[in-house]
């Protein structure tokens, strides 16, 4: 039954693990840091059919105060995650972030295994994404690689028509799943 609710929430907390658990039909994030939340592993877990992102690391600014908690060094291993109605696996206003050994699968209607907002120093490497990802429009538009850094989008390729081309594909995709999220934020509000 989805509640509305996240799976489990690690909020203001340092030296955390979240190991060996199953979250199913949240409302939200299955499984969410925020607040300052850092030093922690969260690793064998299954997060499927999360109303929106399966993980979602973050860091959003303090309402009152605008400064931010600096939630930092968490790692994300061997984990299952599918069925998210964002990404499978985000990462918000977070640095020194390692995600590695995941298996992300039919997420945000197969567009994007992980997203990225303002991070700093995230490793992404080594996961299984079924699905529409980076590695798939790597070899769909001929570019030598598409990669996140320093809260950029860098793609590499020796054609600059297919770049220009990605580069449009990849605005017109997040410009998409932005509309979604206010549609549905929307109908959310009106309920």
């Amino acid at each position: 039954m989805n509640t509305g609710y996240h799976g489990i929430a690690v909020d203001q907390i340092n030296y955390f693990t979240v190991i060996n658990n199953t979250f199913i039909d949240s409302g939200r994030y299955g499984i969410e840091t925020v607040h300052g939340t850092k030093y922690g592993y969260i690793y064998n877990n299954e997060v499927r059919d999360s109303g929106r992102s399966g993980i979602r690391l973050s860091d959003k600014p303090n309402s009152v105060t605008g400064s931010t908690y600096d939630s930092k060094d968490i790692i994300v291993f061997k984990n299952n995650v599918y069925n998210s109605e964002y990404s499978g696996i985000f990462m918000d206003v977070v640095k020194n972030i390692y995600v590695y050994n995941n298996t992300v699968y039919h997420n945000n209607n197969n567009e994007f295994c992980y997203g990225f907002l303002d991070a700093e120093n995230c490793i992404v490497e080594n996961n299984t994404c079924y699905g529409r990802n980076f590695i798939e429009w790597t070899n769909e538009y001929g570019v030598l690689y598409i990669f996140y850094r320093n809260r950029r989008i860098e793609i590499w390729g020796e054609n600059e028509e297919n770049i220009h081309k990605l580069i449009h594909f990849l605005i017109n995709k997040i410009k998409t799943i932005n509309q979604k999220r206010l549609e549905k934020e929307a109908s959310v509000v009106e309920v």
